[in-house]
């Protein structure tokens, strides 16, 4: 399938899915408490956690292996399956403990109830996984709209009926097993009844370096949980969950775009440097073409933009989101590098510099967790900022492309968002009406800001996209 094709297909499908998650989350915002979601967001390390143990690197190492046979995708699924089984029990068992350590025996039940989620996920990912490799998205975009609207709704019910953080367990778990099921339909691929050493063993070869790599990432995302939750309260993770959720929303979804198209096209680009630096300028600069102005433009308007979508309970989390949305300028830059580390088949690299940065990050998260949410927010700022230049170090040894071309390349876009940003404070310090009104006013306000911006000389980048990408 054809680059253009699959970047279509999976923006439809991406936007799609998260624009009705979004759109779900601002009902059950609504309809519960901060604590509700604080709870899920603490259970949410230990099923990430155990969800990457799962996986162990094998959808990775399916994707960068150009030459994989059926005997090589039946075995990832079947240990995929196995190894589900065995985190899902594993989960179970420490249900009760991780209750105990929150003091708060309704984690039990709660817990066990999500580790069904580890092996309805199992069940569909290596039929996700190959969709992706194909580059074939019109199936996962069809999966994930029906999905999602399935979980809303079934979350939806369950809140309005008072069942509290349940309601958030209900919509995670209709989710998966909607989509796992969807998967099966739409993607024609079967398992064969094989499950063979030499092949899990080739492609754990690589995948075992992302299993490690990407475990480190998932703890260290999630782990403001672990620390906001004992040293201040269920309730102030749920702040901040919110917050995180927020800023997440634009730049997961670019983020999202970018990961699930570039891998498999930087992987099957891997051996010709010239055609990856190529693909890679052309990722940052369209990505920060449209990541600047969303991440500054929600930072101008986050007072109005948490209060009046979510409503003023949600108020504390304005100064967190606001942190966040410097720290989101730089997420979409950290996605495509460590992409071209991984598609250029540096397994063993990839995980040296992820333990290594997570290392310095995780320092950072301890030393910032005794400053208040805030100080996790800034934490998390410091992190992508130190990510940014050691990812672009290997992206420049290897590629030519390091993080001054990159920042050059990055540069128009900021400036013009800078611009816009300017304008938007300043007309809602001028404008003087409710939060409500001024809103909508502001958004359009950053539109046109925005767009007058990108035609000075110097910042219009969109023509030379434009003529990049029918290149």
């Amino acid at each position: 399938m054809e680059a253009k094709t699959a970047i279509l297909w999976s923006s439809v499908d991406v936007f799609f899915r998260r624009g009705l998650q979004f759109g779900f989350s601002i009902i059950l915002a609504r309809l519960l408490v901060p604590e509700d979601f604080g709870v899920i967001a603490i259970l949410s390390l230990f099923i990430h956690v155990a969800t990457v143990f799962v996986d162990a690197g094998l959808s990775a190492a399916l994707i960068q292996k150009q030459d994989t046979t059926h005997t090589d995708e039946s075995s990832a699924f079947w240990f995929n399956l196995g190894m589900a089984i065995v985190m899902m029990l594993a989960l179970c068992g420490m249900a009760p403990t991780i209750a105990r350590f929150y003091d708060m025996p309704d984690l039990a039940p709660l817990t066990m109830a999500l580790a069904l989620n580890i092996l309805a996920s199992a069940a569909g990912s290596i039929h996700a996984t190959l969709l992706v490799k194909r580059l074939d998205f019109k199936p996962q975009m069809k999966a994930g709209v029906i999905a999602t609207l399935i979980s809303g709704f079934a979350g939806t019910a369950l809140a309005l009926a008072g069942y509290g953080a349940w309601a958030l367990v209900g919509q995670t778990l209709a989710a998966t097993i909607t989509s796992s099921l969807l998967f099966w339909i739409f993607n024609p691929w079967r398992p064969a009844f094989t499950c063979r050493w030499s092949s899990l063993k080739t492609l754990l070869d690589f995948g075992g370096y992302v299993l490690a790599a990407h475990l480190l990432d998932t703890v260290y995302n999630r782990l403001y949980a672990l620390f906001i939750g004992k040293l201040y309260g269920v309730r102030d993770v749920g702040f901040y969950s919110r917050a995180d959720s927020t800023q997440q929303l634009p730049t997961g979804l670019i983020s999202e775009i970018v990961s699930r198209v570039v891998f498999p096209i930087f992987s099957a680009s891997s051996h010709t440097p010239a055609i990856l630096q190529s693909s890679a300028r052309l990722s940052v600069q369209a990505t920060m073409l449209v990541t600047c102005p969303v991440m500054l433009g929600l930072w101008a308007v986050a007072e109005h933009f948490v209060v009046v979508i979510f409503g003023p309970i949600w108020q504390p989390a304005v100064p967190i989101l606001e942190i966040l949305c410097i720290a989101g300028l730089f997420y979409p830059l950290h996605v495509i590098n460590l992409n071209i580390i991984k598609a250029m088949g540096y397994a063993k690299l990839f995980l040296r510099i992820e333990i290594f940065k997570k290392s310095m990050c995780g320092i950072l998260l301890v030393i910032g967790s005794y400053y208040g949410i805030a100080g996790v927010a800034y934490s998390i700022v410091a992190a992508n900022i130190i990510s940014f230049f050691i990812n672009t170090h290997y992206s420049g040894k290897f590629l030519g492309y390091g993080a001054a071309q990159q920042l050059l390349d990055t540069m128009p876009s900021l400036v013009a968002s800078l611009l816009m940003a300017a304008a938007v404070t300043w007309s809602s310090d001028f404008i003087g009406l409710s939060l409500a009104m001024e809103f909508p006013l502001l958004v359009v306000i950053g539109i046109l800001s925005y767009g007058i911006a990108s035609l000075l000389p110097g910042l219009n980048r969109w023509k030379d996209l434009y003529h990049a990408i029918q290149r």
